[in-house]
């Protein structure tokens, strides 16, 4: 594993306005140390996919928040797009739209649990979604998340679940989801990975 992270990768969050900041401050304060941030993602690629991180592949970020695990991607030349969906935390506004655009990120405002997702079928090679799908709500359920995050991409799609009553509620169902094209290469913990048959 790559334990070394890049310079251009630590930092301050560049171009940001002070009023944006006091925004993400009162609801998303984790989200701006971006040095701890950008560690933790790092790892967490390294840890979990290392394989891909040196192919160039079409990647999207599902519930992308900073757009850290984005950097990191375009730091290994990967095409890496997010997709998240805060409105209603800023009013009439994407909470994290600063820290996207301040690094120039690629990134549209969607929300998870409607689906389709507004993308071609196996657009992506990578889909990643860490944290996220605890938040799409009771609305769809995650055997239908999962089915959709197959659509869209070839190769692998990486899940990281926060553990808690949703997670409860649907581990038996992330256990067991089936796909003609997907099969699940490792579970660690609240961590699934799947790949290509």
């Amino acid at each position: 594993m790559n334990n070394i992270i890049p310079n251009e990768l630590r930092g301050n969050w560049k171009n940001i306005k002070i009023d944006s900041i006091k925004d993400i401050e009162e609801k998303a304060a984790k989200y701006l140390n971006r040095d701890n941030i950008m560690e933790l993602c790092w790892h967490r690629l390294h840890n979990e996919i290392p394989e891909l991180l040196n192919k160039k592949l079409k990647v999207l970020d599902v519930g992308c928040a900073n757009g850290a695990t984005l950097e990191i991607l375009r730091w290994y030349r990967h095409d890496a797009i997010g997709m998240d969906y805060t409105i209603g935390y800023v009013e009439g506004d994407w909470l994290y739209k600063p820290l996207i655009e301040s690094q120039e990120l690629k990134c549209i405002n969607h929300n998870g649990a409607d689906l389709p997702y507004p993308f071609k079928d196996k657009e992506f090679d990578l889909l990643i979604c860490y944290g996220a799908i605890t938040f799409f709500g009771l609305k769809t359920p995650w055997i239908n998340i999962l089915n959709e995050f197959a659509r869209i991409t070839k190769k692998c799609i990486l899940l990281g679940v926060n553990v808690g009553e949703e997670y409860n509620r649907e581990r038996q169902n992330l256990n067991t989801w089936k796909h003609d094209q997907f099969k699940l290469d490792w579970n660690r913990n609240s961590i699934y990975k799947w790949i290509a048959k």
